[in-house]
């Protein structure tokens, strides 16, 4: 007999009608490391970190592909939208380019939006995500590569990441652009109210990288094993590229200066993209 239990009641909404029919709804349990903190954040900066890289079933974590006609351009904006009215940076992992319906790339599938058919279709690709990101520029931290763009520029010698960047940045968006793997590190301090003394720091490490170690049965989460052993001071690993989604926890034994052992909690986000590949 076979049931579904999910960890959140929106895995159940969006699977299909047999396995909605036997679901159960088992609310996922937080690990101590995270509930012995509770209620001790009291920080003053309203900014949240919204990671949007690489649209399958679920709504929330995905690749853009904004230049696919497949690309869910209502539910991009929506999160973007919502992301600028909580003055949140804005982070975007790799693949913001589909870029595979150029005149002599052999993938072509006619996936273009027809405004970017043309002998300029490169061009017109950036430019086009350009206009459309503009009321996002300011909350736009950084853009780094994915496979799509790089193969750009092996085979065509045109950067397209750093065309956008450069474009955004003459309107003053504050981007970067980022390689196609590395750090991003958030750091915050604790200030007394009355006395305005600092009482405290936080410092977070995530290492970002586009993608590898794929598969169609494991859905990517060999990589956990991998990058856990590869990056293993980071405290979250953000990854794309294999259009899967999900998050896993890898839990370490950690020794610190004065020989005190602790438990960490490696988070490994695996995201998807806003490319609707199952729409018929």
């Amino acid at each position: 007999r076979l049931y579904l239990a999910a960890a959140y009641r929106e895995i159940i909404d969006n699977e299909l009608p047999f396995l909605q029919s036997r679901s159960l709804y088992l609310p996922l349990a937080l690990p101590p490391s995270i509930t012995q903190t509770a209620f001790t954040w009291r920080g003053g900066d309203p900014r949240v970190l919204f990671i949007c890289p690489n649209i399958d079933q679920i709504d929330y974590y995905r690749r853009i592909y904004g230049t696919s006609k497949d690309c869910d351009r209502d539910l991009l904006k929506a999160h973007l939208d919502d992301a600028v009215k909580q003055n949140a940076l804005i982070l975007i992992i790799g693949d913001l380019f589909d870029l595979m319906e150029g005149r002599n790339d052999r993938r072509r599938s006619n996936a273009a939006r027809m405004e970017h058919y043309a002998g300029n279709y490169l061009q017109k690709v950036v430019l086009d995500a350009v206009e459309w990101f503009k009321p996002y520029a300011n909350n736009i931290a950084m853009v780094s590569h994915g496979n799509h763009e790089t193969g750009v520029a092996k085979h065509v010698q045109v950067q397209p990441i750093n065309w956008f960047v450069y474009e955004l940045n003459k309107i003053g968006s504050p981007v970067i652009e980022g390689n196609y793997q590395g750090f991003i590190i958030l750091q915050a301090i604790y200030i007394d109210k009355e006395t305005k003394v600092m009482t405290g720091s936080f410092k977070y490490k995530i290492f970002y990288h586009h993608g590898l170690w794929g598969g169609v049965v494991s859905k990517g989460t060999q990589s956990v094993m991998r990058f856990g052993a590869v990056v293993p001071d980071a405290d979250m690993i953000v990854t794309g590229h294999t259009h899967d989604q999900w998050m896993m926890l890898h839990t370490r034994y950690k020794l610190d200066r004065a020989y005190n052992v602790s438990l960490h909690d490696q988070i490994h986000l695996k995201l998807g993209t806003y490319k609707n590949e199952f729409k018929t």
